[in-house]
């Protein structure tokens, strides 16, 4: 059971309220009855008010009116009314030897016992042996996602299974503000900070190179830092082909000046398109209609304030490749808008789409806890839980009130 609103539980304190009553009228001074006493009627005496030791029944049914009462307001949500039962394991592994040494035993039982094992692949594809990883890729947030995304649809994630995920810790999985997983899923991440990664970059038509830096920060520049390991080839040749598709004006204009900012920033070639050219492949395609069937190869943001695809500021869809702002970019509507932001975001999307590996450094517990997130089913279910509980409470404190009120009359007290 989680607290939504935890700090109310010291409201719990005031139980001692009815406790100090009741030992206050225990030591109050008694009335001595004097000679003319008996001549009044017993029906015209005032009648004893308050707590009496005879009366612990009613000052435990206050007691438990305030604790009930203080329980309501710190707001109980119960998570295993929103999850279904578990039926099948799912396993989604990094095709890297050192999570698969590491894990090894695990995998294996798994295999034994007949459960589906699958390489984070594009597109994924079933293990049969350990030992045949498939060829070395880099991985990013936005292929972890792809690959999450790709099994939800064909092994039902969101229904009775439960996904293990195995990963490298490492800071590019928070090249996205958060990962998209289902209800029922396991995190097993291990650190390798021995390694020293060979990092990929991008050879721009202006003769610069783009890279991430010694100092951890995406710059340009004629030749690559000997202080670090590159690939041979460029995972990117030529200007960054961007096409414009809005059919909101005002939100083109900002994006547009947003990577203006950013090519000048980073004194990157880019080639911006407001009409379609026939047979131009782009790289980022910005729009405020959600695309059908996005080619390959092409980064969707669309931005869109539709309620389905908020989570956050940044929300991603069953396609890989699109992205989805969550909001219309308007200063009003959009923190990144308003705040600057922008520009900066779309450099850090660069990093994560060219996989412009920064320098290795693990994830603390809190960050990869925070990285992955339910889907919006699920945080619904919770939502429609913690209201059910919130109900059955609220019944059981006006039942304790009446009861409470019911004794204290009965018993004149």
């Amino acid at each position: 059971m989680e607290l939504l609103q935890p700090v109310m539980l010291w409201g719990a304190l005031a139980i001692a309220i009815p406790i100090l009553i009741h030992f206050w009228h225990q030591k109050r001074g008694k009335v001595l009855a004097w000679a003319t006493t008996q001549w009044l009627l017993t029906k015209n005496q005032q009648q004893h008010r308050g707590l009496r030791l005879d009366n612990l029944p009613l000052l435990l049914l206050r007691c438990l009116v305030l604790l009930v009462l203080t329980l309501l307001l710190s707001r109980p949500v119960l998570d295993r009314w929103s999850t279904t039962p578990i039926s099948q394991q799912i396993h989604l592994v990094q095709p890297d030897p050192y999570v698969t040494d590491n894990y090894r035993f695990e995998l294996e039982e798994a295999l034994k016992k007949g459960e589906k094992v699958y390489w984070i692949h594009a597109p994924v594809s079933e293990v049969q042996e350990l030992t045949a990883l498939p060829e070395a890729q880099s991985l990013n947030s936005l292929q972890i996602q792809a690959a999450i995304n790709q099994l939800r649809q064909t092994e039902r994630l969101d229904k009775a299974a439960e996904l293990h995920l195995y990963l490298l810790n490492q800071q590019e999985l928070s090249s996205l503000p958060f990962i998209q997983v289902p209800s029922g899923f396991q995190l097993h991440a291990v650190a390798d900070t021995s390694r020293r990664p060979v990092q990929e970059y991008v050879e721009l038509s202006n003769g610069q190179k783009l890279f991430i830096n010694t100092d951890n920060r995406l710059t340009t520049g004629p030749t690559l830092p000997a202080a670090k390991r590159f690939q041979v080839k460029p995972i990117h040749r030529g200007s960054l082909a961007v096409r414009l598709d809005y059919t909101d004006q005002v939100q083109q204009r900002i994006v547009e000046a947003a990577l203006k900012a950013l090519t000048e920033v980073f004194n990157l070639p880019m080639a911006i398109d407001k009409e379609p050219q026939s047979h131009k492949r782009y790289d980022w395609v910005f729009t405020d209609r959600a695309p059908v069937t996005p080619p390959v190869g092409s980064i969707y943001v669309v931005s869109n304030g539709g309620k389905e695809y908020n989570i956050g500021n940044i929300s991603i869809n069953t396609l890989p490749n699109v992205v989805y702002t969550g909001e219309s970019l308007h200063p009003q509507t959009s923190e990144l808008v308003a705040n600057g932001q922008l520009p900066e975001w779309l450099g850090e999307l660069l990093v994560s789409q060219y996989s412009l590996q920064k320098r290795v450094r693990s994830l603390s517990e809190r960050e990869l806890k925070a990285l992955f997130v339910k889907s919006e089913r699920d945080e619904a279910l919770t939502a429609d839980s913690g209201e059910q509980v919130q109900k059955a409470l609220l019944l059981l404190f006006i039942l304790l009130v009446g009861l409470e009120r019911w004794v204290a009359l009965t018993k004149n007290a």
